[in-house]
């Protein structure tokens, strides 16, 4: 295995450890562990694929670069609760996520300046 896939694994184990640990979430919520992930890798998806659209260099590029990259170094999202290890059991109490539509419409305002700047490309020279 390389370098790469051993230390991406191993970011993905940390993360599923710290997610049960650490915000409490047992592994027996399976439901709810994927709520908190699947929504964020088909978000990412979704602003590569946006900002891809506006490439100058049009969307082949985007078909051929920018989706396969976002899907397959975001698809730790998927798979990473399959792999927290047995003994892992949360340090504290879940609280309830509750939705905050500050952080709501400042994300959005985010993903358009994302969009925007970044989907046509920034040039450094003239």
């Amino acid at each position: 295995m390389t370098v790469g896939a051993s230390s991406y694994y191993a970011a993905v184990l940390v993360f599923g450890v710290g997610l049960v640990r650490h915000v409490g979430i047992p592994r027996d919520q399976r439901g709810r562990l994927r709520r908190l992930t699947v929504v964020p890798y088909f978000t990412g998806i979704l602003l590569a694929g946006a900002a891809g659209l506006l490439n100058p260099l049009g969307t082949k590029l985007l078909w051929q670069s920018a989706l396969p990259a976002t899907a397959g170094g975001q698809s730790g999202l998927l798979w990473w609760r399959h792999y927290i290890p047995r003994g892992t059991e949360p340090k504290r109490t879940a609280e309830n996520l509750g939705r905050r539509y500050s952080w709501i419409l400042g994300a959005g305002a985010l993903a358009i300046i994302y969009v925007a700047v970044l989907g046509p490309g920034v040039t450094l020279h003239r």
